[in-house]
Parts: structure tokens; sequence; C-alpha cells
């Protein structure tokens, strides 16, 4: 899955303090983050599995969202790439590349998984939501998009108590994203400027109105 789609549902997963967090199923508490939730930062690791379930691809980094539509998604290694919108347009920095892909935000980014994170919205109309039985680790909730044409299969979301911290997105091809966070802070100020790109001076923009070119969750 790329990054793009990955940061669209991560527009959704703006999390909240909830009370007697430990005695909800995971689908209250995932319904709670998504009916309660201003902003949410942290870092990241990110595990891509083909569909045998071998490891394709390892990076790691940091992201930001804030309601309304805004998110950046900095990935520091293997290599140097930068997601960011401030909900009116998307920005892709290639840092190794010195390439810029620049896109406005449009109704497009609503069939993506970062669309979960970042707008209100009745789950049942979009998703057929299982709650599975908890691992011993993690509770966890499962998400099977409604429409055929989806660029996802499935979504798993995991807890541990009122903190969400794993996510396993699974796409047409069979390949698998996990993502694990740590470091989370939840409702916190988190800078605007986050979420305001400038070009350096010399690096190359390729304006797109669509997904071409672009590689990101």
């Amino acid at each position: 899955m790329t990054p793009l789609r990955i940061c669209a549902l991560l527009l959704a997963l703006l999390p909240a303090a909830l009370p007697a967090a430990t005695a909800l199923g995971a689908r209250a508490r995932l319904e709670a983050y998504l009916d309660d939730a201003h902003t949410w930062q942290a870092a990241f690791e990110q595990t891509v599995l083909d569909d045998d379930g071998h490891v394709l691809e390892v990076a790691d980094g940091r992201v930001y969202v804030a309601r309304p539509g805004r998110f950046r998604w900095d990935y520091l290694t293997p290599y140097e790439q930068s997601i960011i919108t401030d909900g009116r347009t998307l920005w892709i920095y290639d840092q190794d590349l010195e390439q810029i892909t620049r896109r406005p935000v449009d109704g497009s980014l609503e069939r993506t998984p970062a669309a979960l994170l970042g707008e209100r919205f009745d789950l049942d109309s979009r998703f057929t939501v299982t709650e599975m039985p908890d691992d011993g680790a993690l509770a966890w909730v499962a998400l099977a998009p409604r429409e055929d044409d989806e660029q996802y299969q499935r979504i798993r979301v995991g807890f541990d108590g009122d903190t969400l911290v794993q996510m396993q997105l699974a796409d047409s091809l069979g390949q698998v994203t996990v993502l694990r966070f740590t470091d989370i802070e939840r409702n916190r100020a988190v800078d605007p400027g986050l979420f305001e790109f400038v070009p350096p001076p010399g690096v190359d923009i390729i304006d797109t109105g669509d997904d071409a070119g672009t590689q990101a969750p």
C-alpha cells in the first residue's frame, strides 16, 4: 500500500482519552476515537509484507494529524520523503530525488484509508465492521469497505487499552502494510506550520490531478 493511501487512512485516526476504556470493546473504542478527535501525532514503524508473509520493506518516521483534513507523514529511513497537506493542496517531497509532486485535495482522498482518520462519518455506511477476539495483547476490530472498487480490501485496527497502537492494511494484490505506533500524543497542540509546505529552490515540481507518479499511503 502506497504512502498516500496510508496517510489518507490516518486522517481519521485522531484519538481521545476514553473513560473506563478497558471495559469497552474494540469497536466502541474506535468509534470514540472517530467521534472525539482533534490532533494526533506518533512515531511509526511501517512493514510491508507480500502475500506469503515475507518482508518487502521496512521504514520508519513520524506522523502528525489535525482535523479538519490536515496531515504530515515524514519518512526518515530508509529514504526521506514527506507527504503534507493543509486540506487544500497535497505535497509529496522526495528529498533523495529532489522532486516534488503537487496535487489538489479533492474527493479522491475520501476513497482512501486516510479518510477514516480525518473525517466524521457513519462507520457502518462505509464499512462492514467486525469485532475480533483479543489476541492476548491487543483488542482488534476489522473493517471491510462496502464499495467494490476501493483501493484496499480490509483494515485491522488494534488497541492497547484506550490507545490505538497498530493498523494492518491489506490491498488488492495481497500485500499487507503493518503500522506500529509509539510515542503517541493525543489531542495535544500541533504546530500549524507543520502542514504548510514551501518548495525548496531548484527542486522540480510535478503538477498532477490524480495519483499518477505518487507512491504514498
